[in-house]
């Protein structure tokens, strides 16, 4: 008999891409060991700048879907009424614990065993090495992946430039950051090739190659997962300012010290926790 059958499903909200999916699904981990008899159903909202799908059925088939890209409502009265009303509802269902926010470790142990929603962003509080080492063992098993892989001999790059290039209130790392690092790697070692990973492949490889002719890239259009999957397990990560590129970089740190992760310093304050916490293992900042 599964004794979580009787108790209602603690269900958690997730917004944004595959990055931001993940830090929900580290949440849950922790959760289930505190709450061990509590099931866990994701809501996937495709609301966003753009519409989002869910990225996480690799780890957990318990996902709905919640389709609320664009919303548009014509009755501006009633919708300003139906507002009030949410709002001292979810004040009250805040201060019996039946839902929850979660936005930072202290929102995570404030936490009621009978929590039945949970929303935040989840991305400022520390990830722990327990979830971080269960969410790469799905990803391995995802692509078959033995737990003891040897590592790839490659130079990994995951270049984020995309939405960046628009947005006035973000920017992507400039690519004379990204080549000075290259170069730095390049002199260190043996290896020649780089692989190239991006949400505009084409845009990447322009603004890296503009002065580096002789840099050999191997471009790779593929999923974020399967992006995440082979820059983890790559002798050399270089990451830029995005959730997809950090997740790499923990992920890295619960497999061994020498696998060396690069990322910019713009983003050292997402690694939540102190300097020698797991997730500070083998990166380095530039």
């Amino acid at each position: 008999m599964n004794v979580s059958n009787f108790f209602p499903k603690t269900k958690i909200h997730t917004w944004g891409g595959l990055g931001s999916q993940l830090y929900a699904a580290a949440l849950a981990i922790d959760l289930q060991e505190s709450f061990k008899y509590r099931q866990i159903e994701y809501i996937s909202h495709t609301s966003g700048v753009t519409r989002r799908e869910p990225a996480i059925l690799f780890y957990s088939r318990n996902v709905k879907e919640k389709d609320d890209y664009k919303i548009i409502n014509s009755n501006h009265e009633n919708t300003k009424y139906r507002k009030k009303v949410l709002f001292f509802a979810r004040k009250i269902l805040l201060v019996t614990g039946i839902i929850a926010n979660c936005n930072d470790n202290k929102e995570t142990t404030n936490i009621k065993p009978w929590v039945l929603s949970i929303r935040g962003h989840y991305s400022g509080r520390e990830v722990s090495f327990n979830s971080a080492k269960i969410i790469l063992q799905k990803i391995n098993n995802e692509f078959q992946t033995p737990e003891n892989n040897t590592n790839i001999n490659t130079i990994t790059l995951h270049y984020r430039l995309g939405d960046l290039e628009l947005l006035s209130e973000k920017s992507s790392i400039n690519a004379d950051r990204v080549k000075n690092i290259l170069e730095e790697v390049l002199d260190r070692g043996t290896i020649r090739e780089i692989y190239l990973y991006s949400d505009s492949i084409l845009l990447a490889k322009s603004k890296l190659t503009s002065s580096m002719h002789e840099l050999n890239l191997i471009t790779r259009e593929i999923s974020p997962l399967k992006t995440i999957h082979e820059c983890v397990h790559s002798k050399v990560f270089i990451g830029t300012n995005s959730k997809i590129s950090i997740w790499v970089a923990m992920l890295r740190a619960t497999k061994s010290l020498n696998q060396i992760s690069y990322l910019p310093m713009e983003i050292k304050h997402m690694l939540i926790g102190d300097k020698n916490s797991f997730a500070h293992k083998s990166i380095k900042f530039y």
